[in-house]
């Protein structure tokens, strides 16, 4: 059996939380798992990568690759049906339209959360 998509993400965002609840309800690639950064016991998460997810969501694919921000929505994208756009997306100028469309989503996660997923 492969080894399964592992989806690091911010349990602690709203957002976050249902981005990756949504992602694995509607992944086609195989196994995936999500988990928040803050309680994995994932032996690859270590102290560098639990730094990264602060900020970003991490994604271990099958073959032991680790993919942030963009690119793991990307990878995540393509397994969900919408792999054309997602290769479209993959490749110079859109990616970096993409990664710096992370970075903004991410630095206001805890406003979007706010607004649209209010307890």
């Amino acid at each position: 059996m492969p080894n399964p998509v592992k989806l690091l993400y911010d349990a602690e965002c709203a957002f976050c939380t249902r981005t990756a609840q949504w992602a694995a309800r509607r992944y086609r690639g195989g196994p995936i798992e999500i988990e928040g950064y803050q309680t994995t016991r994932d032996p690859r998460a270590d102290a560098e990568i639990r730094n990264v997810c602060a900020h970003t969501v991490y994604l271990f694919t099958p073959d032991g690759r680790g993919l942030r921000s963009g690119r793991a929505a990307l990878f995540i994208l393509e397994n969900c049906g919408w792999g054309f756009w997602a290769k479209l997306l993959s490749v110079p100028p859109f990616i970096w339209i993409v990664e710096l469309g992370y970075r903004w989503i991410a630095a206001n996660r805890r406003l979007i959360s706010k607004i649209f997923f209010r307890k």
